[in-house]
């Protein structure tokens, strides 16, 4: 009989060691490939080497996300499931964008129409559409139920938003069971029958690497396993039950809540554990009292831990659940940090031993330089130690990432160099292309200055599209300041920004010039037409001269064409024409124009899939765009054999010998979370949530 088995260790390699008896175990058929579900595509890459490394092979493989697989087993189950889900995020919130106007003058949407008053640009209605999208998107996981309940027209809130209902049920109308609310529910009644589609699905499922599963996934994977065998290996730092412990200040406040005389004697039927479990352990208590609501298999494969230093025996007292406090305290030797000084007391170490180490810093650069120095004296003092062995996290990777490269790109005699690679930054902050292109797109606002046209032209892709090189555009750099050109096009253009339409100092003025003292010489004093002839560029300069005047007037040519409002589809032919015109494919930029067309492909479906035709403006464009570049992460810089810098998520659990945290600030970390006022989820919160 299928079932769901709980493997926990408080060691990741004891977990690869378990999937890696199971998956040497032949599936039904010899083709059908192995699913392990991940939460990164970091862990992806480690748990490939790491079943190479125990099987000596691995081969056919699909290591989807939840979200990911959920959809593939409801298609499989539901075949008339359209491709693409109505109730994508996405798709969803261009369909809020062309619903929300008709909405706007009944009764229950005073506050949205309050908001959109002076909308004059549409941006306000676009930002609060991908919010609600969202937002929706969120009930659709956390509150299924009340979505259904909106569905059956039940379930609408007495106060102030009830719009969302009314909304939703715009929204759903004529798709009610397309969205993953209904889908799952559905699938859960036809488990029972073995539904249509269950021969398709994989022989056995193993989730790895999954810190948290909001109930809607975990309810998912546990209706499934009466169809199929699921694995799910979690990493806990205890072996023992600790979902009740509470940190002292709950206990405290539990106590003053009670009714009865002696509060001190509620203290005595309370459990504080480890007091770092207790204050930073809340999403793992959480999803332990989720899995202990079912009736499932657990194996618990637990290695003990052995040592003197600190950080073992915190370790070994969070393994064993015991309270630190109950030993004798003992001075830590930390840096300005009480609360890490509080959690820690009563650790018998020697405050020398270097285990854990806590520094204050002034600013981003001087912490990435102590890293540097730290790592240099851990590598020296153990020879064994290798760079991939070393991870460093931080709560923003993309505001760390140039520091990084700043201090850790060292090839001289100011030290030994460490290989590194920095992982999930989103290609938008981080891909030279991408940044061009959109770059392209502020144009048709921008007052075309000598900086900005300048750095556009000396992009890569750009100035090999017009044939330049790196030196040509440095003495193209060297011509526009000879002639003084400072910014605007031409004098319309500056009064078109209401300033004096004067010619002096725009581009206009600066091609005149420089064309015309390719054609006669003016010595610095003899004008022609009002025009003095800048005499500097004779003989193979005309090429790169014409070469810059073409780019020039391509770029005003397509400011003027981009300064317009058209439909999705229209924006997406004109757009791909733009990066064919101004970025040329090299093997240097050839997969991240790639990703461009992907996300032009993607916007240009929006019109049918959102049955989206109005028009909408630049701004508007650019900020879907720019905000579909940041969602995509690139695929390099994890595991790449050095160093590496990644973002703080929840699921790097991947063993490291060396762990270190850059970023942690008080406004940082943890990180506040600020939800909407509107949100339903924030104003009735319940175990579980996000």
């Amino acid at each position: 009989m299928p079932d769901f088995m709980v493997i926990s260790s408080n060691r990741l390699e004891i977990l690869a060691d378990r999937l890696a008896e199971i998956v040497r175990q032949p599936l039904a058929t010899t083709l059908e490939t192995e699913t392990i579900i991940v939460q990164s595509r970091g862990m992806e890459r480690w748990v490939s080497l790491a079943l190479a490394d125990r099987n000596k092979i691995c081969a056919n493989v699909w290591y989807p996300f939840p979200n990911i697989f959920l959809e593939s087993l409801f298609h499989k189950v539901f075949p008339d499931l359209p491709e693409t889900s109505p109730f994508n995020r996405d798709i969803l919130s261009f369909r809020i964008l062309k619903n929300l106007p008709s909405f706007l003058d009944r009764p229950h949407f005073t506050s949205l129409r309050s908001y959109l008053t002076d909308d004059d640009n549409g941006l306000k209605a676009y930002q609060l559409s991908q919010r609600l999208a969202d937002l929706y998107d969120q009930y659709l996981v956390f509150r299924p139920e009340m979505i259904l309940q909106w569905d059956a027209g039940q379930g609408e809130s007495s106060s102030d938003h009830r719009w969302q209902a009314e909304l939703w049920r715009e929204l759903a109308s004529g798709k009610e069971k397309q969205h993953r609310a209904y889908l799952n529910q559905e699938f859960q009644k036809r488990i029972e029958t073995k539904p249509m589609g269950a021969d398709r699905l994989p022989s056995r499922i193993c989730l790895f690497g999954i810190s948290y599963l909001p109930p809607f996934h975990l309810h998912s994977f546990i209706g499934l396993s009466k169809l199929v065998p699921v694995h799910l290996f979690l990493l806990s730092p205890c072996r023992e039950y600790w979902a009740d412990i509470l940190t002292m200040s709950q206990m405290i406040r539990l106590a003053e809540k009670s009714k009865e005389k002696s509060a001190a004697d509620d203290l005595l039927h309370m459990e504080q554990g480890h007091p770092l479990l207790a204050s930073m352990g809340d999403l793992g208590k959480e999803f332990f009292q989720l899995i202990n609501q079912y009736d499932i298999q657990i194996e618990d494969c637990f290695a003990s831990v052995a040592g003197k230093d600190l950080l073992t025996r915190i370790q070994s007292d969070l393994l064993n659940l015991n309270d630190p406090a109950s030993s004798p305290p003992q001075r830590i030797n930390t840096t300005h940090n009480e609360k890490l000084q509080a959690d820690l007391k009563g650790h018998a170490t020697n405050t020398a031993d270097g285990s854990i180490q806590v520094h204050s810093c002034h600013s981003p650069m001087r912490e990435i330089e102590i890293l540097r120095d730290r790592l240099l004296d851990i590598f020296e003092r153990d020879p064994g130690l290798k760079p991939r062995d070393v991870i460093v996290m931080t709560p923003d990777i993309g505001a760390y990432a140039p520091y990084i490269t700043a201090v850790f790109d060292i090839h001289d005699a100011d030290g030994p160099f460490i290989p590194y690679g920095i992982a999930d930054q989103s290609i938008g902050k981080t891909n030279p292309v991408t940044q061009s292109f959109l770059s392209l797109l502020d144009m048709p606002a921008s007052r075309f200055s000598t900086s900005r046209v300048l750095t556009l032209l000396s992009a890569a892709g750009i100035k090999e599209r017009f044939g330049l090189t790196s030196a040509e555009v440095e003495k193209i750099t060297h011509w526009v300041g000879d002639v003084n050109v400072r910014w605007g096009r031409d004098a319309s253009d500056r009064q078109q920004k209401g300033l004096p339409g004067t010619k002096e100092n725009t581009w206009k003025a600066g091609m005149e010039r420089m064309m015309l003292g390719y054609a006669m010489r003016g010595n610095g004093q003899k004008m022609f037409s009002e025009i003095l002839p800048y005499d500097h560029i004779e003989g193979g300069d005309t090429k790169i001269l014409g070469r810059f005047i073409e780019f020039l007037n391509r770029l005003f040519e397509w400011s003027e064409r981009l300064d317009s409002s058209l439909s999705p589809v229209a924006w997406q032919s004109l757009l791909i024409q733009l990066l064919d015109r101004f970025i040329a494919i090299t093997p240097d930029t050839d997969r991240d124009v790639q990703h461009i067309h992907g996300c032009l492909e993607d916007f240009g479906r929006i019109e049918q899939l959102a049955e989206f035709t109005e028009p909408l403006s630049l701004k508007m464009v650019r900020m879907h765009l720019e905000s579909q570049f940041d969602r995509r992460l690139g695929e390099s810089g994890f595991l790449s054999g050095g160093v590496t810098f990644c973002a703080m998520l929840p699921m790097r659990s991947i063993p490291f010998k060396v762990v270190c945290l850059i970023g942690l600030n008080a406004d940082a970390f943890p990180r506040d979370n600020h939800p909407l006022g509107f949100d339903l989820i924030a104003e009735h919160p319940r175990r579980g949530d996000r």
